[in-house]
């Protein structure tokens, strides 16, 4: 979205403008753009005499390619700074964790990307800290008033912490896979979340959500079933792919 606006443009796009066809505010706009700069490199340039922003070079490809380090371009691995930045607006330290602000515009771009290319999940494949901090916006955007990204290592078995505090407050425990097509979500890892479960006790529900699927035997017998779907929530690619269309539908 802001890519293909700034690189479709020879001469700078009014901020104005860009505020309104993306639907974001001037300090989300501003912060954006200096976060591409800053962890993505990218060339953006503010002209003060249009009130407006362009490209200093013609920039060619996707931004999103560099993102997910394709063609071989590798992601600097800074314990998730990169991401974190260019993906959501944290907030503040959490004890669990990162407490989310915020979706940024590149988390707009993503959904764009996904609702044109049904198998654009899969991207994800190549840098899973980046389907978490997705799949963290992603909570922010339906609604959950707190959201915790926990840290890369030593999360207990929970990537995403969303809660909704109050009278009858709710919490879900969400373990994230970025999986290949044919790397299926196996009966041991289903047996692992119910674990985390148990040692939650805060813990309302807890959800598997992966880009690919699970092994088709974890649907039949008791083992499971009796979970599901109030304690348990097994969400593939292609129900994840649905939630997220569902979010924005336009």
């Amino acid at each position: 979205m802001l890519h293909r606006l700034l690189s479709s443009r020879s001469a700078p796009v009014p901020r104005r403008e860009m505020e309104e066809m993306l639907g974001v505010s001037r300090a989300t706009l501003k912060r954006t753009i200096q976060d591409m700069r800053d962890y993505l490199n990218a060339p953006i340039e503010y002209s003060r005499e249009r009130n407006g922003y362009y490209y200093q070079t013609v920039v060619g490809g996707g931004r999103l390619d560099d993102l997910f380090g394709v063609a071989g371009i590798e992601i600097p691995n800074r314990a998730g700074e990169l991401l974190i930045q260019s993906i959501v607006f944290p907030e503040r330290d959490d004890s669990e964790g990162v407490l989310v602000e915020n979706t940024s515009i590149v988390w707009f771009e993503i959904l764009s990307e996904i609702r044109k290319d049904s198998e654009f999940l899969y991207r994800f494949t190549k840098n899973g800290r980046a389907f978490e901090e997705f799949i963290a916006g992603a909570y922010v955007r339906a609604g959950w008033p707190e959201v915790i990204l926990t840290p890369r290592s030593g999360d207990k078995g929970r990537d995403v912490i969303a809660t909704k505090p109050g009278l009858g407050s709710i919490r879900i425990l969400d373990q994230v896979k970025a999986y290949s097509p044919g790397h299926l979500v196996t009966h041991d890892d289903v047996r692992s979340m119910l674990g985390v479960l148990q040692v939650d006790s805060n813990a309302s529900k807890g959800i598997i959500t992966t880009t690919s699927d699970f092994q088709p035997s974890i649907y039949k017998g008791d083992e499971f079933s009796k979970f599901i779907p109030y304690r348990l929530e097994l969400k593939n690619g292609v129900s994840l792919r649905q939630w997220l269309l569902n979010l924005h539908p336009h």
